[in-house]
């Protein structure tokens, strides 16, 4: 005999009340994140225990433990979830012009070097349209519609994403040019100061372990690093576009052969026709072609992951965000 979904009662409004409150362990810190009651939380899990007929959390003054109950519900509650996000991006499509809110995630020397041109020109040609630049360095989920359109180095793991790569972008070791004018004429690596990454960014930290550059700084931050090396402190690696917009050039000291850096596009498959988002990931290949850095690429096929054999796999190059 088949059995009911255990929420095919339940509202989606309850069941986000459920996935909020798994998530901050706390009835006040979940009604805070979604904008609601601390009476209205805990009254509507108390009728949803009701519906299913077992108690979700243990409550205490430490905040919420989720029930074994609870444990076992939840994949279906975030299946749920994961089917409202993709209704509302169906949804999204039926706009007939670009407007409405874009969430870009990207790095933030990439925010800061290459986006406001492109933001310019979209607001120029599309008033209606609002892009959210999320700049951090935390990798968005797009599976789950955490962003909209992602600017990235490596290629997703998996998930119904379309990753379309616009350019490779150089590599290589760059400093001021009065930090270059006081090294040696036949300088080595192991002469050069270096501003390496710190264990924050474990993955580019690793990524430059390799160099035998004495540090003389380290840090977490992409723009306190470029500032760092236009005052000479020391040099950084990072893509030829950056070090030029920031006045660096290349250290003339013999360098592993690093990959060029891809400059990857990415977004849901359900958003791939929506008027906004389309707009916005034109306006990224126009500003490629304007720093002559676009090649000919071919589209990710509907519905996966794109894995040409240039961005296979891991990180490509040690590039900065």
């Amino acid at each position: 005999m088949k059995t009911s979904h255990p929420f095919s009662n339940a509202s989606w409004d309850d069941v986000r009340l459920f996935l909020a409150a798994l998530e901050h362990e706390s009835f006040t810190d979940a009604a805070k994140a979604l904008g609601v009651g601390q009476a209205t939380m805990s009254r509507r899990i108390a009728a949803l225990e009701a519906q299913v007929g077992h108690a979700l959390f243990d409550r205490s003054r430490g905040g919420l433990t989720p029930t074994h109950a609870a444990l076992r519900l939840r994949p279906w509650a975030e299946a749920m979830g994961a089917s409202m996000r993709d209704a509302g991006a169906a949804l999204a499509g039926l706009e007939s012009a670009p407007e409405g809110r874009v969430r870009l995630t990207c790095p933030p020397g990439v925010a800061v070097d290459f986006l406001p041109p492109m933001l310019q020109r979209l607001r120029v040609k599309y008033p209606k349209l609002i892009v959210e630049v999320l700049a951090d360095v935390r990798v968005r989920d797009l599976a789950a519609h955490e962003a909209d359109v992602a600017i990235r180095s490596t290629v997703p793991a998996a998930g119904p994403l379309l990753v379309r790569k616009l350019c490779d972008v150089p590599v290589g070791l760059y400093a001021a040019p009065s930090l270059v004018r006081r090294l040696p004429t036949k300088v080595r690596l192991d002469q050069v100061p270096l501003i390496d990454w710190s264990e924050e960014v474990p993955s580019l930290h690793q990524a430059l372990s390799m160099l035998p550059c004495p540090r003389v700084m380290v840090t977490n931050e992409f723009l306190t690093m470029c500032a760092a090396a236009q005052a000479g402190v020391g040099a950084i690696v990072t893509t030829s576009a950056q070090a030029k917009l920031r006045g660096l050039v290349h250290v003339p000291a013999p360098f592993p052969n690093v990959p060029n850096s891809p400059f990857l596009v990415v977004t849901h498959q359900a958003l791939r026709q929506v008027p906004r988002v389309v707009a916005v990931i034109e306006g990224l290949e126009r500003l490629v072609e304007d720093l002559g850095l676009a090649q000919s690429t071919a589209k990710a096929p509907s519905g996966r992951v794109s894995r040409s054999p240039s961005v296979r796999g891991k990180a490509t190059s040690p590039s900065p965000p």
